[in-house]
């Protein structure tokens, strides 16, 4: 890969100080793809089979440089987008329009995860509390999500991952990610894993987990009322990507019960017992 211009670099750090990390390592062989994503867990809807999603963006250096660029001025006045934290939401349409419009013009392309949670409701623990059960499915919609993404990259490409950090599933994380490197169907031609890492990051020390973010809160809006205002508010996100690639049909039952008692297992090992 092309190392950046100083002037591209310059431009990554007044927008963004992920893109500082992003496409580098490994320096043999960086990967050439980049998928930030956010997770919408209703943690009310556990014994409903929608409750829980993940969501988000993916796209290569040159998506995201672009994206970077021009997500302060497609927000402005707003210095970021957390949905849950703007009130008033209907004076910021503008911004919510324009925001939608550049993750489409960057040439991301939108992923999403989703499970049937009745699949897999047995095998989780008897000592496993109701946000137990949410971990089992965010563990499925993650593993659907990954595997989605590297199925839409050439395969002797290479794909890295940040995703909002939420400290609570970041061990679920770690799990699934070593077993996706693992995996020899989901490596590249030379054996090497396509899957480079998986990380968390801090929201407030990028703004690239905002489009997932503003997606994610969107899908769920949609799910829970698609009158609602909010729902109206956040539509031209979903109306941006018509056709963002949905994982529901990656994960067939037999290996969604497997990933589940697999995580769970790992999990109770790491912890040595401490309760998840």
């Amino acid at each position: 890969m092309t190392p950046p211009t100083a002037k591209a670099e310059d431009e990554s750090r007044d927008y963004d100080d992920i893109l500082e990390r992003a496409f580098r390592i490994p320096h043999d062989r960086p990967p050439g793809w980049l998928l930030v994503f956010t997770a919408y867990v209703d943690e009310t809807a556990h014994d409903r089979p929608d409750g829980t999603f993940v969501a988000g963006f993916m796209g290569n250096e040159a998506s995201w440089k672009t994206l970077a660029k021009g997500w302060p001025k497609a927000i402005h006045p707003l210095k970021n987008l957390h949905m849950v934290k703007i009130r008033k939401m209907d004076r910021y349409q503008t911004q919510l329009i324009q925001a939608a419009s550049l993750t489409k013009e960057s040439g991301l392309t939108a992923l999403v995860g989703k499970v049937v949670q009745n699949d897999y409701r047995d095998l989780i623990p008897s000592w496993a509390t109701d946000e137990g059960k949410i971990f089992g499915a965010w563990v499925l919609c993650l593993t659907a999500l990954i595997v989605s993404a590297l199925d839409a990259i050439p395969a002797d490409e290479r794909l890295e991952i940040y995703y909002d950090r939420q400290f609570q599933y970041e061990r679920f994380a770690d799990v699934v990610c070593a077993s996706i490197q693992k995996t020899p169907e989901l490596a590249s031609p030379d054996g090497r894993p396509k899957l480079v890492f998986c990380s968390p990051v801090d929201r407030h020390a990028t703004q690239l987990t905002q489009p997932a973010d503003y997606f994610a809160y969107a899908l769920l809006q949609d799910k829970n009322d698609s009158t609602s205002a909010k729902a109206r508010l956040t539509s031209p996100i979903l109306k941006a990507h018509p056709k963002a690639r949905r994982a529901e049909g990656l994960l067939n039952r037999e290996t969604a019960r497997l990933i589940v008692s697999r995580t769970f297992q790992e999990v109770a090992l790491l912890e040595r017992g401490m309760d998840i």
